[in-house]
């Protein structure tokens, strides 16, 4: 689509007007033709849509014939600039309005960033490999992610991480007070197999009840239930950390859910992130609650 007067104006009206343009062209071209014969013979001349007499033509003097270069000149190039025009405007209308530079972002973080969408930014979400690959690309400035302490950061030319806040903890409850101690995140997948979907679920009750302490919470229901939290670590073989308040608030823990912002320093996007992640003058509050999966 191409604008015009502050209006979307269709590709088809665009080429419509160049099209009355050049009949407007053709016609000077004939009348001027007309003009040039009837000159050649030393006779009057008629009107363009008048029937001529079938008289052979004299050949039009050079004068003549160079009077029509210029028309012929305007005719060439309004021809060029019309398809110019045209072509613009189909790319225009394929690209689309959401394409260009702005913010891209996950689902869940977009839903986390409520404030993004209502800064006056194009604001895109889609899956965090395409997001990723859209920012180190240029496609956009800045991209909004949800990450834990384990995942590696994102990184490409001319990106910076903006900020980051801390937005949610998540762990495992080892049904049983013997067996493993701490996991490691890779095998976390294995942990996530053996869930008790019913334990599960009344441990989040349980804490979603004391929204006041939801920590003493749910370290209260795992004592009235056998059951016993596990330290995480990164990577097998790497340091395990245990889930606490001071883990959470020191981004420590590898399993700890985080709102992050990445970006172009010095765009508007960049900045719109930045702010909706971590409000300028906002407190940080770490998360109290530890939303844990139990498993035997």
């Amino acid at each position: 689509m191409a604008e015009g007067d502050g209006e979307t104006r269709d590709v088809r009206e665009i080429l419509g007007e160049h099209e009355q343009e050049l009949l407007e062209f053709e016609r000077e071209l004939r009348r001027s033709s007309i003009e040039d014969a009837a000159i050649a013979r030393g006779g009057p001349v008629s009107t363009v849509g008048e029937e001529q007499s079938p008289e052979p033509v004299a050949e039009v003097p050079a004068p003549a014939r160079q009077r029509r270069w210029p028309l012929i000149a305007a005719l060439a190039l309004l021809v060029a600039a019309g398809l110019a025009v045209g072509i613009a405007a189909l790319l225009g209308a394929f690209k689309g309005d959401d394409a260009g530079p702005g913010i891209v972002a996950t689902p869940a973080a977009a839903a986390r960033a409520a404030g993004l969408a209502e800064r006056g930014t194009k604001l895109r979400t889609t899956d965090a490999a395409t997001a990723a690959r859209e920012l180190c690309s240029g496609a956009a400035d800045a991209a909004v992610l949800l990450e834990t302490a384990a995942d590696r950061p994102l990184a490409c030319p001319g990106v910076t991480r903006l900020a980051a806040t801390p937005v949610e903890a998540t762990g495992y409850a080892h049904l049983g007070l013997r067996g493993r101690t701490c996991v490691s995140v890779p095998k976390t997948a294995t942990l996530d197999a053996r869930a008790d979907a019913a334990l599960t679920a009344r441990r989040a009750a349980a804490v979603a009840a004391a929204p006041e302490d939801g920590w003493a919470a749910g370290l209260a229901f795992d004592s009235a239930n056998g059951l016993r939290l596990l330290a995480v670590a990164p990577q097998p073989g790497a340091p395990c950390v245990v889930p606490s308040p001071q883990t959470f608030a020191d981004a420590t823990y590898p399993l700890l859910v985080q709102l992050v912002a990445y970006g172009r320093p010095g765009t508007d996007a960049a900045q719109t992130a930045a702010e909706q992640v971590d409000p300028p003058g906002a407190a940080r509050v770490a998360p109290s609650v530890l939303r844990a999966t139990v498993y035997r």
